[in-house]
């Protein structure tokens, strides 16, 4: 289900410029688990070829981290085994082929902490540096291995 305000994103098909007139836009809707509730989704970052997009979803004031594809459409990235009240969060950046995705998650006190994700092994914490309360993964390499953020 698709919420009232439609979300796109240009993607642009591999190898070919934008300025050629190839440009597609997508809808990407947005998380269909409450379809009686309605949410607003922002696109933040495209994987290189276009196939995967990333960003945060907007559910009553809760922002969810999500990963889109057309294949699969939106889903959520939550913390393995807590859902959507400790899945607060952005995602960020994703790596150029799509399979890993950065960003920040926040608990229900508000503390803010970096995360990496992988169809493998989830959502993995990245910590603070030194006794700092928060961080945040805004940025990822294109080979998915170097991570780049603040603490």
């Amino acid at each position: 289900m698709f919420s009232a305000v439609a979300m796109l994103s240009v993607l642009v098909s591999s190898g070919v410029p934008a300025s050629a007139g190839a440009a597609t836009f997508w809808a990407l809707g947005s998380l269909d688990e409450y379809p009686d509730r309605q949410f607003a989704s922002s696109p933040l970052g495209i994987s290189a070829d276009g196939s995967t997009v990333v960003g945060e979803s907007n559910f009553e004031g809760i922002f969810i981290p999500f990963l889109w594809t057309a294949a699969e459409g939106m889903i959520p990235l939550y913390t393995p085994g807590v859902g959507p009240s400790r899945g607060r969060g952005t995602a960020w950046d994703v790596s150029a082929d799509g399979s890993v995705v950065v960003g920040n998650s926040e608990s229900p006190y508000y503390e803010r902490e970096a995360f990496r994700w992988d169809a493998v092994s989830g959502m993995v914490d990245l910590g603070v540096i030194d006794d700092d309360l928060t961080s945040s993964a805004r940025a990822i390499s294109n080979d998915g291995q170097h991570v780049f953020g603040y603490s």
